[in-house]
């Protein structure tokens, strides 16, 4: 909190410093002139005043969206983006600059318009440099301008969406037709074989592991999926990934995978260590910090886990698997009223989700007793979740 409001302070006075040395008639040349040197803080802090005064200038939205994009700021930048896109529809490379954006929120969907506009359309002159993201946030790999005629990294993206929405057949389309038009990219092949191996198809998946590193022997992401499609051994599996940590440690994806691995392996304190680390590294990922929740819980540190989980819920709200597993970890906690409101809220956010209303069920009967809990415990059977079942007989039926 401390950090925010000392940015926002700084922020603030740099625009007060600023607009008094800086004429508004400069603002615009001087705001553009420090982006392309990419000194960000200031040419935003121009641009956005330019902005406020000159609210028609469309072109301008354009380098303060990219601005925010950099800073993380998403939704900002889209509006921006969006912004832009009403002045000039027609220029195609920003459909793939938004799309970008919309598919870090994780609106797969609209951002699967967005890739599919910037094929319709023709691609204008830019020198924005877009740097290629893997679907897993494991950092840069390379990098690419909007406006060539290659259109390999928007369907690379198209795969990543309907991957994402469980559309796997369409998922391999696209990311055939990225590897078509770029065959020598290792992110194309690892996709792939993620999305074989989530179909079941695990010798498929192996050949596009073994042909990305192939392509980049040092891909650590195909290393990793190659470690949990195999039959290896604890050890020879944790040496894999730790191996992969070596090669690069300043990528919390890294950590990240071994941490899961340790918790699926009953080492919660080691999965532990591996999500500190990774919060070091990204403190934004919000499935860091779920897991971390879960092995504090493991661990029965439910302080600590009360703490991540809130991280995740701020980072991402409707979070129904942080929302189900923070009530569970209230329930056992005793805290039954704050387990029952984030019940409440995943039978909100998922009504179709039985799990949800099971446990929404057993909570108000922990704190209100005789029939409160067998509207929600109906729901739960009739979704067919046998330990619904179980507890409406027992409570309901004898009522």
């Amino acid at each position: 909190m401390r950090t925010c409001c000392f940015l926002l302070l700084f922020f603030l006075m740099a625009k007060s410093l600023a607009q008094q040395i800086v004429p508004d008639p400069q603002r615009r040349k001087v705001g553009l002139d420090a982006y392309e040197k990419n000194d960000l803080q200031l040419a935003f802090v121009l641009l956005d005043s330019w902005l406020r005064d000159h609210p028609n200038d469309g072109e301008i939205y354009l380098y303060r969206g990219r601005i925010r994009e950099r800073f993380k700021e998403y939704d900002f930048a889209e509006i921006d983006l969006t912004a832009y896109l009403t002045f000039f529809p027609e220029q195609g490379e920003v459909y793939l600059e938004r799309g970008r954006i919309r598919y870090l929120q994780k609106r797969y969907e609209l951002a699967k318009e967005d890739f599919n506009a910037y094929l319709k359309l023709p691609r204008g002159e830019t020198t924005q440099i877009i740097y290629q993201k893997s679907a897993t946030g494991s950092g840069f790999s390379r990098m690419f301008t909007p406006q060539t005629p290659n259109p390999a990294h928007a369907y690379y993206h198209l795969g990543l969406c309907s991957m994402q929405l469980k559309e796997y057949t369409q998922s391999l389309t696209y990311l055939d037709s990225a590897i078509y038009y770029q065959p020598d990219d290792p992110d194309f092949y690892s996709e792939k074989g993620k999305v074989l191996a989530l179909m079941g198809e695990k010798t498929e998946a192996k050949t596009n592991y073994l042909r990305a590193l192939e392509l980049n022997p040092d891909h650590f992401i195909s290393r990793q999926r190659m470690v949990f499609l195999s039959q290896n051994t604890d050890e020879e599996a944790l040496e894999e990934l730790t191996l992969a940590i070596a090669s690069a440690p300043e990528n919390p994806e890294t950590y990240k995978q071994r941490g899961f691995y340790r918790l699926s392996h009953q080492d919660p304190k080691g999965a532990k260590e591996d999500f500190l680390e990774a919060i070091l590294l990204d403190p934004n990922d919000d499935q860091i910090w779920f897991y971390l929740g879960k092995s504090w819980v493991d661990l029965k540190n439910f302080r600590e886990s009360e703490r991540a989980f809130a991280k995740a819920l701020e980072l991402d709200p409707q979070n129904v698997e942080v929302l189900l597993t923070r009530g569970q970890s209230r329930y056992r906690m005793n805290e039954f009223r704050s387990a029952l409101a984030d019940f409440t809220l995943v039978t909100f956010y998922d009504p179709n989700l039985a799990s949800g209303y099971y446990h929404k069920g057993i909570t108000i009967h922990r704190i209100s007793g005789g029939k409160s809990a067998c509207a929600d415990l109906k729901k739960a059977m009739e979704m067919g979740m046998p330990e619904a079942q179980t507890a409406w007989n027992k409570i309901c039926r004898a009522n």
